[in-house]
């Protein structure tokens, strides 16, 4: 009995925060070893279960703020004097079957997946506690989730809903059509069973309100998903799932953006659903490893882990934003960098080392053989998450929310615009726009302005080096290869609702978004922007194919059930 008054205080700790590391190792070392035919499961151990499936969402959306972001037209990860020699594919959308930044998604979508289906058989063939089948709704929910990403990032995928334990158990290949229809009866079946409360016991964990931003998210891409358009959307149904939401009263918009990406920022107003991560209990956010530069290790005093100057941002996004908008103040680092005693430090690799630490919002090329196509200081550094004095680099205090209140608005503004209701859009893009704003005309945008082009000067901006040598203009600026102001590729003017796409790029940048926008907005010859515009040394491949990541090749070779995505 020793053991079992051990799991239910430590249990009892993990609960408060949902915080799956701690119960998964309980799991492993203590639950197992209970044998007693007499006992009698409680709230708690269903709980301690359940964390294992939870768990592979930290490594997805790790993948997905990072090297799954690098090939979009906001964040890239260039060939530096010291490394990353290969991200430059992924921007190109040269995709292949065998890239670990691919292959890393499939598989924590998979682990989630697996770990759902293991443990609806355990709880549906063990003793049962009060609790047990609403643990087996959230699982099936949750399952769902994971699902919905494999169909927006791969389409066609392994269907798995059952637990097998047989070692040659192939599982059927399903369309991403079907696909998208078996997520919406999941959740639908599975919704009016879960949590509906927000507070310290649901945080972090599949609620009545995921589901339904899920089933948003599901329908405002409805179109991509089931008929390769995104022009057809199911609008409405996403209107009534983001009014449940709403409606709920259970979230709010914060008073500035910034608050929502502090560290510690548990339990956040917004936060519709939470990634939890913590530099002790639930480790794995490595956002300063792989954003910052080795500097910054002591603007910082960081306790571990250590900055690879990775990820920078596109200038061409960069440049798009108002002047006055405090989210191109707030959000990125730039300009001369300092150590915590306010001394301005030194480029320390390349052919600037020795200089001034300057970051300045120019890239010259995504690759190049010497590194001088990004030099240490070009690039605006990624910071909407706080990096805070002396944290663990590869380990943050700052939660993720893959789905936050003012998404669930902006998901309803999208639609209204799309449904003809552009002025009540436009009402809902102002309340968002206003937290970033001092003046509030800046921050009014019309239902006439929704309705206009993007902003984002799209097109070829590439400096190509000439043996080994950057070309400069005579008074000392790069000179760069261009896209000619009328080429289809270039400009923002042609792109149908191109400002709203604008808003959500503003207010979503830096969290995994992006690609999905891209595929579902389009220019008006019918291609989505994904796939028909240039960006830096981008160029627009005017391929569908690349709408969909190839399935991983270890994946089909493993399982002859499953076929490759058209074009790989």
């Amino acid at each position: 009995m020793k053991r079992i008054k051990k799991l239910l205080l430590v249990s009892a700790g993990c609960c408060l925060t949902f915080a799956m590391h701690s119960c998964i190792n309980l799991d492993d070392r203590i639950y197992s070893e209970i044998v007693e035919d007499r006992y009698e499961p409680t709230p708690l151990d269903g709980l301690a279960k359940i964390g294992t499936t939870y768990t592979p969402l930290k490594g997805l959306y790790v993948r997905l703020l990072l090297g799954m972001s690098w090939d979009t037209d906001q964040v890239f990860c260039p060939v530096k004097p010291w490394g990353w020699t290969y991200a430059y594919q992924l921007f190109n959308h040269n995709y292949t079957s065998s890239s670990s930044e691919i292959d890393g998604g499939w598989n924590s979508c998979y682990d989630g997946i697996n770990a759902c289906n293991r443990t609806i058989w355990e709880l549906q063939n063990g003793k049962q506690a009060e609790d047990t089948d609403d643990l087996i709704h959230e699982l099936e929910a949750l399952r769902c989730f994971y699902y919905y990403q494999l169909c927006d990032l791969y389409g066609n995928v392994a269907w798995a809903v059952k637990y097998n334990g047989e070692t040659d158990y192939l599982p059927e290949q399903i369309s991403r059509a079907k696909l998208a229809e078996e997520i919406e009866d999941g959740l639908l079946k599975a919704l009016p069973h879960l949590y509906t409360d927000v507070n310290k016991k649901t945080y972090g964990r599949f609620t009545q309100w995921a589901a339904y931003a899920t089933l948003a998210k599901l329908y405002l891409n409805w179109g991509v998903y089931v008929y390769g358009d995104g022009d057809k959307g199911r609008w409405q149904d996403c209107i009534d799932a983001c009014d449940e939401i709403i409606k709920s009263e259970a979230f709010a918009l914060t008073g500035t953006q910034k608050e929502i990406f502090k560290a510690k920022n548990d339990f956040c107003k917004e936060a519709v659903f939470a990634i939890v991560f913590d530099e002790k209990n639930a480790q794995g956010l490595s956002l300063f490893t792989t954003n910052l530069n080795g500097q910054h290790a002591q603007t910082y005093q960081i306790s571990g882990g250590w900055g690879n100057g990775g990820s920078i941002m596109v200038p061409q996004f960069v440049d798009s934003y108002h002047p006055d908008d405090k989210r191109l103040k707030e959000n990125y680092l730039y300009g001369p960098q300092y150590d915590s005693e306010g001394n301005l430090m030194k480029a320390g690799l390349g052919s600037i080392a020795g200089q001034d630490f300057i970051i300045v919002n120019e890239v010259l090329s995504c690759e190049g053989s010497s590194g001088d196509n990004c030099t240490e200081n070009m690039g605006y550094r990624l910071a909407k998450y706080e990096y805070e004095l002396g944290l663990d680099g590869d380990n943050m205090n700052n939660d993720v929310f893959p789905f936050r209140y003012s998404d669930v608005l902006m998901m309803k503004a999208e639609c209204l615009l799309r449904l003809g209701q552009a002025d009540d859009a436009a009402e809902i893009v102002t309340r968002i726009r206003r937290r970033s704003f001092t003046d509030s005309s800046v921050a009014t945008v019309s239902g006439d302005d929704l309705m206009q082009g993007s902003s984002y000067a799209y097109g070829r901006k590439e400096c190509i080096a000439s043996r080994g040598k950057y070309p400069q203009n005579p008074d000392g600026t790069w000179k760069y290869t261009t896209s000619n102001p009328g080429d289809p590729d270039a400009g923002g003017a042609d792109i149908v609702y191109g400002r709203f796409l604008d808003e959500l790029g503003w207010e979503f940048d830096q969290e995994g978004h992006r690609r999905q926008d891209l595929i579902r907005f389009k220019t008006t010859s019918g291609k989505s922007v994904w796939i028909a515009k240039s960006w830096s040394s981008h160029k627009a491949t005017n391929d569908v194919n690349k709408q969909l990541y190839p399935l991983p090749l270890k994946e089909i070779q493993a399982n002859s059930n499953l076929h490759q995505n058209e074009g790989y």
